[in-house]
């Protein structure tokens, strides 16, 4: 009986711990830099934050928009993934989380006129034989 339960606890032992282990997100190289204030005091210290990546990095961010408790600047460079690295290792702050969030957006290449994935196709007109005119 012990046998039994000991073979059950061990088997339960490996699945719970194959659903922990989690794979980490893809990294690369990218000019996108997200802050997030994560307490009160996280938004009084986010030009702080700014200017410490600008001033390790010696790259210029530029806003690009905000909500709430969020900042999304573009950089005038890719960061590596290097620097991203060093960067998250010697953050000051705890107050404010940074992620490099990678763009998945892929613009559809045009047919030559200029056309590409923001514009609208335009309405073919369909006319059959028996027409009025």
């Amino acid at each position: 009986m012990k046998t039994v339960l000991f073979v059950i606890l061990l088997a339960l032992s490996f699945s719970s711990h194959a659903l922990i282990v989690v794979e980490p997100a893809p990294e690369q190289d990218t000019d996108v830099v997200l802050l997030q204030a994560t307490t009160p005091l996280g938004l009084t210290q986010i030009s702080q934050a700014v200017s410490f990546i600008e001033l390790t990095l010696g790259v210029s961010l530029v806003e690009e928009s905000t909500r709430s408790t969020a900042f999304r600047y573009r950089a005038d460079r890719f960061i590596t993934v290097a620097e991203q690295s060093l960067l998250r290792l010697n953050f000051p702050s705890i107050d404010v989380a940074i992620t490099f969030p990678i763009e998945a957006y892929e613009a559809r290449p045009g047919n030559g006129n200029g056309g590409g994935a923001g514009l609208r196709k335009a309405k073919k007109r369909v006319s059959y034989g028996n027409s009025l005119k």
